[in-house]
């Protein structure tokens, strides 16, 4: 099963969305509480922010408890941060927490709830976790197998450019019948359009 690098997108993910849906952009905290601080210093403003309830800076807080920078080490602290910045919906805190509950990382391993926030997250574009959406509709993860959401899923990951979406649903397509491709085709076609009006939602922000 394909897996989302967790530290990749801890480390790369304020250069994607950030900015579109905080009041701070990625370069005001850095000028605030980067440039020309400590680790501990950081650490300590971007709490400030956080519990303020800058989206971004709950997600960063959330990505320091993870890696230790500033502060001891805290899977269960980074969890409740990402969880605070998910549930404002930035997509890759909602990532982030959907593969901790998949790995049971900080937290009591469960893939219902990871499956609901990777699809959250899936829902704003992200290929990689559509993938991930797909795969637990195909397996059976957290919800009941499900070849006609799953085909979708792969679908619309397609449509975004994942590789390996292309792949599974070739796979996935030989076992369906004609009735089941056109129904998540249909269903595709809705995500698409959801996931549109999501992106486009989160730019006028």
């Amino acid at each position: 099963m394909k897996r989302i690098l967790l530290l990749a997108i801890l480390l790369t993910s304020l250069t994607a969305q950030g900015a579109t849906q905080t009041k701070l952009t990625k370069r005001q905290i850095k000028a605030k509480c980067i440039t020309n601080k400590t680790k501990k210093q950081t650490f300590i403003c971007i709490q400030d922010l956080a519990k303020q309830g800058n989206t971004m800076t709950q997600f960063t807080l959330g990505r320091l408890y993870y890696t230790g920078q500033g502060t001891i080490q805290s899977y269960t602290d980074a969890v409740y941060w990402f969880t605070q910045s998910a549930k404002q919906g930035y997509a890759y805190a909602q990532s982030v927490l959907g593969e901790m509950y998949y790995t049971g990382q900080g937290v009591k391993q469960n893939y219902k709830e990871a499956l609901y926030w990777y699809s959250q997250a899936a829902k704003q574009g992200l290929a990689e976790v559509q993938f991930r959406v797909a795969n637990m509709y195909e397996q059976g993860q957290g919800t009941a197998e499900n070849k006609i959401k799953a085909y979708a899923w792969y679908s619309l990951s397609v449509s975004y450019g994942d590789k390996d979406s292309q792949t599974a649903s070739y796979k996935l397509k030989k076992t369906m019948t004609d009735e089941e491709i056109k129904q998540a085709q249909a269903l595709a076609t809705q995500l698409g359009k959801e996931s549109q009006d999501n992106l486009a939602t989160q730019k006028e922000k």
